[in-house]
């Protein structure tokens, strides 16, 4: 609870003794338990390489903090003690181990623990190395520790590509001008928790008790430090965890428009239309309308503005899209199927521009692009 203290290398160390006491308490052998001055040294490195690396506040220097020794650099020593110890992966039926059930149990939820430490500091291999620990451990019994770690090596399997320069663009500070002070909508961010089955309130988007519980149970569930708000890269873990994992159609429109954008994922046209297409194959008919528009116009509507894109145009495609919008019920789309549909092509993709402009709309909004 203490890691977004500024030093951080203490909370990780208070941790850690925590976690030995405790599970020598469970009756672990007592070897495993060093004294705290040896366990220290041992896990944050007797070598002034691991010692540097403790130190650092990056990505880089937090996976390489438990390198203690060039035979053991996937373990900690706490884990390394047993790691003959255990069934071989895949086995079926009984096989021989010298741990009893309790104390397997006790280090699988051990390993979860550093697992999620290192997931909040985000040193994703560290943390899949220990998850992948906590699964090992639990497995047998059915730990609840190796169903969560589970859960986390799932989240370390999203594919959404995101940099400083792309999460500093949802960030509350950007675009001064948007009135609520984000791009990402709370509505967004409801349903999204909702998909991930934190939320079970209505999506109305505003921020009460019930969407501040949501995203702590969300950040709890993957090992951040729990607030009241998301951070920037937790929105993208957020949206990216209901696209790919719960296929949650929202917030695949979402992710296509922060592909097609750059906000909060890396700017990549054609993923973008990947994850519209997605959306819309399975009848949502903003994504259809956002497809029509970046085909027709090179514009994506982001639901208070439009922004350019980098996109091929191929109007035939845009008209598709577009009537495959006014079908589902959307109502610019039906808009301007019905006033425009019996345009030239060129001429009617011009009017939609013409109207789609930020000044038309009168947001003033254009900054967000």
């Amino acid at each position: 609870r203490r890691l977004t203290d500024p030093n951080r290398d203490t909370a990780l160390s208070l941790a850690n003794k925590l976690f030995r006491d405790g599970i020598d308490a469970f009756g672990t052998q007592a070897a495993y338990c060093a004294p705290a001055a040896t366990a220290d040294a041992a896990v944050y490195g007797s070598n002034a390489e691991a010692g540097d690396a403790t130190r650092s506040r990056d990505a880089g220097g937090a996976q390489a903090v438990l390198d203690t020794s060039s035979g053991a650099r996937d373990l900690d020593p706490a884990l390394l003690a047993y790691s003959g110890s255990l069934c071989p992966p895949g086995s079926r039926g009984p096989c021989e181990t010298t741990l009893t059930a309790q104390e397997q149990e006790a280090l699988s939820r051990y390993a979860l623990q550093q697992c999620k430490s290192f997931m909040a500091i985000g040193a994703v291999g560290k943390a899949r190395i220990y998850c992948e620990r906590a699964i090992e451990f639990g497995r047998r019994f059915g730990a609840q520790s190796a169903t969560e770690a589970a859960q986390l090596l799932q989240a370390m399997a999203l594919t959404c590509n995101y940099d400083e320069a792309s999460l500093s663009r949802i960030s509350k500070y950007f675009a001064t001008l948007q009135p609520k002070g984000q791009l990402i909508e709370t509505a967004d961010l409801q349903k999204a928790l909702k998909a991930l089955g934190h939320y079970s309130g209505e999506v109305d988007g505003k921020v009460g008790q019930q969407t501040i519980t949501a995203v702590r149970e969300f950040q709890r569930s993957l090992g951040f430090p729990e607030a009241s708000v998301l951070t920037p890269r937790q929105t993208v873990t957020l949206i990216c965890s209901a696209a790919q994992t719960a296929r949650d159609i929202d917030s695949q429109n979402l992710l296509g428009i922060m592909y097609a954008l750059g906000l909060g994922v890396v700017q990549n046209t054609a993923l973008a239309l990947d994850w519209l297409d997605v959306a819309a194959v399975r009848g949502d008919g903003d994504a259809a309308f956002n497809l029509a528009l970046l085909y027709g116009t090179q514009i994506v509507w982001t639901g208070y503005t439009t922004c350019p894109v980098a996109a091929e145009t191929n109007r035939d495609v845009g008209d598709a899209y577009l009537r495959q919008a006014a079908r589902r019920g959307h109502p610019r789309a039906s808009d301007f199927q019905s006033r425009f549909g019996g345009l030239d092509p060129a001429d009617r993709w011009r009017r939609i521009a013409i109207e789609l402009q930020p000044t038309t709309l009168g947001t003033g909004l254009s900054a967000a692009c």
